[in-house]
C-alpha cells in the first residue's frame, strides 16, 4: 500500500509538471520567453526529473541572454544523472559558445554527441570548429554530414555553405564556389552566401588576371544587396572589384554608401583614401586618412598611406612628423 501511494504522488506530481511544461512551451511558441521560463520552473519544482523542462529553460534563457543561469540548471540537471543527456550537453554548449568559451562549448559538443549522433549537435558543432579555425576537423564533419543526404533543406543548406567558406579558408576557391553554388540552388536569397561566391570570384579573377570572374563578382555582390542594402562585406567588396575594372565612379559611390550605413568603419575610410589618392584627389583622401586615424589610432596603414600623400602635396615638413609619430609607435 505504502508503494503505490509512492508512486501515486510520483505520478501526480510529474502529471503536473507536464500541465506546467506545455503553458511554458505555449509561451515560448509566442515569443513569451521570460513568462515560459517561470513556467519551466515550475514544471521543476513539482517534479526535478522532467528533463524537458530544463532544455526549453535553457533555450529560453540564451535568447535572453541568461548565460549563468543556463549553466546552472544544465549542472543541476545533469547532476541528476538523466538517461538520455545529450541535449543537456548541447544546450550548455550552445550557451559556452555565445559566451565565446570555444574550448569548453566543444567539450560539450562532443559529449553530446557522444551521447547520440544527431545533426541537430553535429552542424553547430561544426560550425564552430570553424570559428576556432579547425578547418580539417570542421570539413571532416561537413564530408560526413554531406554523405547522409540530410533531408532537411535548411541543414544542406547550412552543410554546403560552411563547407565552401572552409574551402575558402584553406585556398581552394573554385571548390568553394562549387558549394556555394550548391547552397544557392537551395536559398538563392541568402545575402552570405552571395557575398562569399562574390569574394571568392574577385579572388580568382585577380589572381589570373581574368576580369570576367571579376566582373561576376560584382554580379553577386549587388545580389547580396538586394538582400540586404547594408551588407558591409558586400558593399566594401563591390566598390574595389569596381577599382579592380577602372571604375572609380561606381567604387565611390558604394564606398559612400557603405561609409553612410556605417561611418565609423576604418577600413572603408582607408579604402576610399586609397582611390582617392590614385585619382589625384588628395584633400579628398586626406580627409579620410585622418577619419581612419581618428577613429583607430593605431591603425598604421593609413599614417604610411598619408606620409605618402603629404609628399605628393608638397607636405614634406608634415610628412617627416607623421613619420617620427609612426617610429614612436
Amino acid at each position: 500500500m505504502g508503494i503505490f501511494n509512492i508512486n501515486e504522488l510520483f505520478g501526480n506530481r510529474k502529471k503536473k509538471a507536464e500541465e506546467f511544461f506545455k503553458q511554458g512551451d505555449e509561451l515560448f511558441l509566442s515569443n513569451k520567453f521570460a513568462e515560459a521560463i517561470n513556467y519551466y520552473k515550475k514544471a521543476i519544482k513539482a517534479y526535478n526529473r522532467y528533463f524537458e523542462a530544463y532544455v526549453n529553460m535553457g533555450y529560453a534563457l540564451i535568447i535572453l541572454e541568461k548565460y549563468d543561469e543556463v549553466i546552472k540548471y544544465c549542472d543541476k540537471a545533469l547532476a541528476l544523472n538523466p538517461e538520455d543527456a545529450s541535449e543537456l550537453y548541447f544546450v550548455k554548449a550552445e550557451c559556452l559558445k555565445k559566451m565565446d568559451k570555444y574550448s569548453q562549448a566543444l567539450q560539450n559538443y562532443v559529449k553530446a554527441v557522444n551521447i547520440r549522433m544527431r545533426t541537430l549537435y553535429l552542424i553547430p558543432m561544426a560550425t564552430l570548429l570553424y570559428d576556432m579555425e579547425e578547418y580539417d576537423k570542421a570539413l571532416e564533419i561537413f564530408d560526413s554530414l554531406e554523405a547522409v543526404n540530410l533531408e532537411d533543406k535548411n541543414d544542406r543548406e547550412k552543410v554546403f555553405l560552411y563547407k565552401g567558406k572552409t574551402m575558402e579558408k584553406k585556398g581552394n576557391l573554385k571548390e568553394a564556389i562549387y558549394y556555394f553554388d550548391r547552397a544557392l540552388e537551395i536559398n538563392p536569397g541568402n545575402a552570405e552566401t552571395c557575398d562569399k561566391k562574390a569574394s571568392c570570384l574577385y579572388r580568382l579573377g585577380s589572381d589570373t588576371g581574368d576580369m570576367k570572374l571579376v566582373e561576376e563578382s560584382v554580379t553577386y555582390y549587388q545580389k547580396a544587396l538586394e538582400v540586404d542594402e547594408e551588407y558591409l562585406h558586400s558593399l566594401n567588396g563591390i566598390a574595389i572589384s569596381f577599382e579592380v575594372l577602372g571604375k572609380a565612379d561606381e567604387a565611390l559611390i558604394y564606398y559612400d554608401k557603405a561609409l553612410k550605413a556605417y561611418p565609423d568603419v576604418v577600413l572603408i575610410h582607408y579604402n576610399k583614401a586609397n582611390l582617392l589618392m590614385s585619382l589625384k584627389r588628395y584633400e579628398e583622401a586626406l580627409y579620410h586618412y585622418d577619419m581612419a586615424i581618428q577613429i583607430d589610432p593605431f591603425y598604421f596603414d593609413a599614417y604610411i598611406e598619408k606620409i605618402e600623400l603629404l609628399c605628393k602635396m608638397g607636405k614634406p615638413d608634415d610628412a617627416s612628423i607623421h613619420r617620427i609619430m609612426l617610429w614612436r609607435f
